[in-house]
């Protein structure tokens, strides 16, 4: 009877210890999320942006085991993105860089998209071990899984339609990879010896101060090409073929030389999308023609075959994905405001 009465009253405790455990990491979880979301609420702009990268990243590989029990609990980090309203487009910054204000809303276009899709990580979520996924299950939401990143009016006078948006996005540069282990300003390779002689061209055996390599691989030194010059340094190469068959003029080559790199490395915003780092997404252009007064929305899909259904779509596609359309088609099934604990 005394072992019985023991067993009981330290499994009464465990229950105990377990609820007065729950109800804490409650009440501190509440306290938080209220200080987070009003911090969230005031974010604009790049800092905005940046918030909702930041706690996406952080949802994908945080989960609360909740101890004594077999209880996972929900993803504790609270969401703090919420959509912009970048209202006309192009902006002055986008009009700059080029006379034609069609090319200028394309461009500025892209930008928010290429923006929109680095918030919700690039298409990476899936491969999180912990917990592949952006949005989970939701209080009071719908089965779209989508989230309207910016909304926008087009500028009078500018009409966009989709394949001329879809033709810039292709062309437009996102970002050419530097190949390299970007270990001074102007790139370089962590070897143990950069004193090799018979090396293959191109040899890389001048050694540059550097304290980069030590940190990615002790023991190894910075090795270049040629200091001077950016271009084989980071990847390319500055003769055309094997390979290195797209010219790029942003890093440097000796005198009348031209820098090459190879088709892989370079990156449209289109590109941006489907491939970068190795995430996976497909863009959907829901457009016709933009028209003047009507509002846009640049949104995230995690789980596009679902959210196909909105714009009547039948293709078939799991993957996450970048999605401009009117805004009257998502306004009430998209979220606008994901701080709130989900």
């Amino acid at each position: 009877m005394v072992h019985s009465a023991m067993r009981l009253n330290k499994k009464g405790m465990a229950v105990m210890e377990t609820i007065i455990g729950i109800v804490l990491i409650t009440f501190v979880f509440f306290i938080l999320l209220g200080l987070w979301n009003k911090a969230a609420g005031r974010s604009e702009g790049a800092a905005a942006e940046e918030l909702c990268h930041a706690t996406n990243a952080l949802r994908t590989g945080i989960v609360l085991k909740l101890p004594t029990t077999n209880i996972e609990a929900a993803r504790v980090v609270p969401r703090g993105c919420k959509t912009l309203d970048i209202q006309k487009l192009p902006d002055a910054t986008h009009l700059s860089q080029t006379s034609d204000k069609n090319k200028a809303a394309i461009s500025h276009i892209a930008d928010l998209s290429a923006k929109c899709w680095w918030m919700w990580l690039e298409g990476q979520a899936g491969k999180v071990v912990m917990d592949p996924r952006l949005f989970g299950s939701k209080f009071g939401s719908d089965k779209y899984n989508c989230f309207i990143c910016y909304t926008f009016f087009a500028e009078k006078g500018i009409s966009v339609t989709a394949g001329e948006l879809q033709d810039g996005l292709r062309k437009q540069v996102y970002e050419i990879k530097d190949t390299s282990d970007q270990c001074s300003a102007n790139g370089g390779f962590c070897k143990t010896s950069c004193d090799n002689p018979n090396a293959p061209e191109p040899t890389y055996t001048e050694e540059v101060e550097s304290n980069i390599c030590g940190k990615i691989s002790p023991g190894t030194k910075c090795c270049v090409d040629d200091k001077d010059y950016s271009c084989v340094n980071r990847g390319g190469r500055c003769t055309f073929g094997d390979g290195y068959d797209i010219a790029f003029d942003g890093w440097t080559c000796p005198s009348k030389q031209k820098c090459y790199i190879k088709a892989e490395n370079k990156f449209s915003y289109f590109d941006y999308i489907q491939r970068y780092n190795g995430g996976f997404g497909t863009w959907y252009f829901d457009i016709k023609e933009t028209k003047e007064k009507e509002p846009y929305a640049i949104v995230f899909s995690e789980e596009t075959k679902n959210f196909l259904d909105i714009v009547g779509w039948t293709e078939s596609n799991e993957a996450d994905s970048i999605i401009i359309t009117s805004l009257s088609k998502v306004q009430g099934k998209c979220a606008i405001q994901e701080e709130v604990y989900s």
